[in-house]
């Protein structure tokens, strides 16, 4: 799953670079998450971990209330290091783009060539995070859930395939890492983007498999699952 961060104070803008985006990605075979920001102050209001896991951002430059550019230096300053596509009116800022080691500066109106070499590039460089996991590596943003039994850990992928590793569950959650990992019971850790819905104090994931919510801390976890909800849609969920 790449997410992608869109920061651009005209909608329109925004509307169809996300057109753009899903076909050129859906061509290649990429599921993708895209937030939309309406300019640098709201995006940089997000919690550090929230951007970490960005994999790409499109800048306005010229927007209302911030300048792109320096939303750019200011993740680059907090050690965001996910390639930064630049959109803007003006070519003046193409050099200053070099300082926060820009994939590429686009004026508007995109020509869609351009915006496509741009993609390619980053396409041609990215590297999903991976994991060893018995003695394989497996992509971490496939794995659904894990769940501890006895001395072993079993951990399910999105494809249906189940890894069984001698253990402890405690040792596995420090090698991933993610603020869309939860661990949300003593037995199981679970990926946010793989819930369908919560059903009477358990997580239902997209794999129709129930994963145990601990009751004492069921308030706090929810809250947690719909504040990740709200971070990469922008829409509240009420409890």
């Amino acid at each position: 799953m790449l997410r992608i961060a869109i920061c651009d104070d005209m909608k329109e803008d925004r509307d169809s670079l996300k057109c753009v985006l899903a076909t050129f990605m859906q061509s290649n075979k990429y599921e993708i998450q895209i937030k939309e920001y309406h300019d640098g102050n709201e995006l940089l209001s997000e919690n550090a971990q929230v951007l970490a896991d960005f994999n790409l951002f499109f800048l306005d430059i010229f927007m209302g209330h911030s300048n792109g550019m320096e939303a750019a230096k200011a993740l680059r300053n907090i050690d965001i290091s996910a390639p930064i596509v630049f959109l803007t009116s003006s070519p003046d800022y193409a050099l200053d783009s070099y300082d926060v080691e820009a994939l590429s500066y686009l004026v508007k109106p995109i020509q869609p060539e351009k915006l496509k070499k741009a993609l390619e590039r980053f396409l041609k460089d990215y590297r999903p995070k991976s994991i060893f996991l018995g003695g394989k590596l497996f992509v971490l943003d496939d794995i659904v859930f894990a769940e501890s039994n006895l001395k072993r850990v079993h951990i399910h992928f999105k494809d249906g395939t189940i890894v069984e590793l001698r253990e402890k569950l405690d040792t596995l959650e420090e090698q991933i890492s993610g603020q869309h990992f939860i661990r949300c019971h003593q037995s199981y850790f679970v990926n946010l983007n793989y819930i369908k819905r919560i059903e009477n104090e358990t997580f239902i994931t997209t794999l129709n498999t129930p994963v145990l919510i601990r009751k004492r801390d069921f308030p706090e976890i929810r809250k947690r699952y719909y504040d990740y909800l709200k971070a990469i849609t922008g829409i509240g969920v009420s409890l």
